[in-house]
């Protein structure tokens, strides 16, 4: 039977497009092996402008915590450049200096600032945090889940949260990350080289949380006992390289520390204290050991993300059973989970140590972000449906576009599940946050704020003469300001804060206090936008009889 000619003998045009389509398919045209990578570069590069541009609008006086490291950073800043280079080694202020120190590389650039720290910040420890989680699932698992588990990681409502302040709990959560990675890819200490390179990222880990320890010792402890043993030369060149790192510091604030650890560990104090007006559980307790998992869906992750991290464990425990179920004969580990082990246990010892502390707080257990992101992640590429694996880090996807858009720039408004237990606490027991914008700490940035406007009324000031400011405690440490914050705002004006007693201020210092125009007789030199009707009212000199309200002049 013949051919027809039209099959035989095509056309040289459909020829020539045929060749062309096989030249140029989009196989050929895309690398494949480096979308995963692509990925977790341009959603790490989102989140890093998103988080810019907030810093660049937000005008709000910094909460406490936040303010607090801001003055410790800009106190090494002045330190360091009054000659005194070793100050933030010597001088002591509750936590390591590396997160304050990357506040001095801010200010040194940029200036004294809120913004200049918070931009700072995010420029060094975001990368970070993206690359150990993409590292770390390229190694435990395939590039596929180091991207998804890079997505998860910024998709958590919480990291969005502490990006936008200047605290230690994130850039902790970065260097966890990166010691994860360069654990994991040290083949369980048989590369040498990485084995170093996680060594410094260990210890610098320990410069930036004290608590740091805790999500690291899980992972050493079975990546040791799984065979890291064998290069018994390797560990030890690792435990030389941090602790000749991390003593110098720790042996230098050796008692200031050992007062620390024995306060946050005893429980004698644990009923005394209190949290969002709701007792501290008892510490050997159901609702103590549950207190993270409640704050896990309410703070740190809200309920679709939180989801995804209880399938992966739900899944990893699963595969775990069925490995020491087999005969050793029969055990042939699939590379997609010789590291399950690890980052369980590194997560476990991380959340077991931290409900172990008698002061619980949202954001201590936020370092083992890498664990959660790799377990939340894992079993996406291992579903055995391929539309089902794609609808599955499509959906990741959607939480990490939703969560940006409510948290970071205040669309919509909150969603919650409440029963008939739910207790009206920090953490939420008994209940889910599906999504909020308030976010932790911080939510949406706020354009009118009072930062700007108390700036310009203390650099007026230090511009008419004044050299120091006295903040009065009494009405300005409640009602949305703090005194944390306003002493960061008076060294961005370049005034000195001696204290808070009036006598020692000069006649050319001023006097700064909050009440309402009613007590005053006089409008006020700020609108203290508490709701209350209150403002910010100023005197030169000490606030006393027949001294009269003063408004520096515009320059």
């Amino acid at each position: 039977m013949s051919t027809p000619d039209h099959v035989a003998h095509p056309r040289p045009g459909f020829t020539v497009l045929r060749a062309l389509a096989a030249r140029w398919s989009v196989r050929r045209v895309i690398d494949w092996e480096m979308v995963p990578g692509a990925s977790a570069i341009l959603v790490g590069l989102l989140f890093l402008g998103i988080s810019i541009w907030w810093f660049a609008v937000d005008t709000r006086m910094p909460n406490g915590d936040n303010a607090k490291h801001l003055i410790i950073a800009f106190g090494y800043y002045d330190r360091i450049h009054a000659g005194a280079l070793l100050a933030p080694f010597t001088d002591w202020h509750q936590y390591p200096p590396l997160v304050h120190l990357v506040g001095v590389l801010g200010a040194t650039i940029g200036g004294v600032g809120v913004t200049q720290a918070g931009i700072a910040e995010n420029l060094v420890f975001v990368p970070m945090l993206v690359l150990g989680c993409y590292g770390a699932g390229c190694v435990a698992f395939d590039r596929r889940v180091g991207a998804l588990a890079a997505v998860f990681a910024l998709a958590a409502p919480m990291t969005m949260s502490l990006f936008h302040v200047f605290m230690v709990d994130a850039p902790a959560a970065a260097l966890v990350a990166m010691s994860v990675w360069l654990l994991l890819a040290s083949d369980r200490f048989r590369r040498r080289g990485v084995t170093v390179a996680a060594a410094v990222f260990v210890a610098l880990g320990f410069y930036a949380k004290g608590t740091f320890v805790l999500f690291v010792a899980g992972l050493l402890l079975v990546l040791f006992l799984r065979g890291g043993w064998r290069q018994w030369k390797n560990v030890l060149l690792f435990g030389v390289i941090v602790l000749s790192l991390v003593l110098p510091w720790y042996i230098e604030h050796y008692a200031d520390l050992t007062a620390m650890t024995a306060g946050a560990t005893t429980t004698a104090v644990r009923a005394d204290r209190w949290y969002g007006s709701v007792p501290f559980p008892e510490l050997w307790s159901v609702e103590n050991f549950t207190w993270y998992f409640w704050n896990l869906i309410n703070n740190q992750l809200y309920l679709p993300l939180a989801m995804f991290f209880f399938v992966g464990l739900v899944a990893a425990v699963v595969a775990l059973a069925r490995r020491i179920r087999r005969r050793p004969a029969d055990t042939k580990p699939s590379t997609s989970a010789r590291y399950l082990p690890e980052l369980l246990a590194g997560g476990l010892v991380g959340y077991l140590g931290l409900s172990y502390i008698n002061l619980d707080d949202p954001r201590y257990t936020f370092p083992c972000l890498v664990y959660i992101a790799l377990i939340g992640t894992w079993w996406i590429v291992e579903l055995g449906w391929r539309w089902l694996m794609v609808t599955a880090a499509v959906g990741l996807v959607c939480v990490f576009c939703v969560n940006t858009a409510v948290l970071n720039f205040g669309i919509g408004h909150g969603v919650s599940i409440a029963t008939s237990k739910t207790v009206p606490s920090p953490i939420g027991e008994y209940s889910a946050t599906v999504i909020s914008p308030a976010g932790y700490i911080e939510g949406a940035p706020l354009r009118d704020g009072l930062r700007p406007s108390m700036l310009d009324l203390l650099r007026r000031a230090r511009a008419d003469g004044a050299g120091q400011v006295i903040f009065q405690p009494e009405t300005l440490n409640v009602g949305g300001t703090n005194l944390f914050a306003l002493g960061i705002v008076a060294r961005m004006a370049g005034l000195y804060v001696p204290g808070y007693s009036i006598d020692l201020m000069g006649p050319k210092d001023v006097f700064v206090f909050r009440t309402s125009a009613d007590q005053v007789g006089k409008p006020f030199c700020i609108d203290a936008k508490a709701g209350d009707g209150t403002g910010i009212y100023m005197t030169k000199g000490p606030p006393l009889k027949g001294n009269p309200v003063y408004c520096p002049p515009a320059s």
